[in-house]
C-alpha cells in the first residue's frame, strides 16, 4: 500500500462488534472467504456488498512471486472501490 501514497502501518483488525451501533452506507467483505466465515453484519447499514477477491494471503511461489499477487489484487480492489463510488 506504501507503494501508492497509502500509509497502513498503523492500522489494527478490530472485531465487527465494535461497530454495531454505528451507521454505514456499505458494508463490504472482498474475499470468498470472508464472505463464508465472516459473521454478518447486523448493524445499522444501506447497502451489503460482497466482492471475490482472491485472498492474496494464499498466494505461494517465490517472495516477490507473492508480492505480485498482493499488488495485483489491490489494484483490483482500487479499480472496484473507484466504481462503487462512481455508483452510490
Amino acid at each position: 500500500m506504501g507503494e501508492i501514497g497509502i500509509d497502513i502501518s498503523h492500522y489494527i483488525p478490530k472485531s465487527i462488534s465494535k461497530y454495531l451501533d454505528e451507521n454505514f452506507d456499505i458494508v463490504a467483505t472482498l474475499c470468498d472467504n470472508a464472505h463464508e466465515t465472516c459473521p454478518a453484519f447486523t448493524g445499522f447499514l444501506d447497502h451489503q456488498i460482497h466482492h471475490g477477491f482472491i485472498d492474496p494471503a494464499d498466494a505461494t511461489g517465490s517472495e516477490e512471486e507473492i508480492i505480485e499477487i498482493y499488488r495485483q489484487v489491490r489494484d483490483k480492489i482500487q479499480v472496484w472501490v473507484k466504481e462503487l463510488i462512481e455508483k452510490y
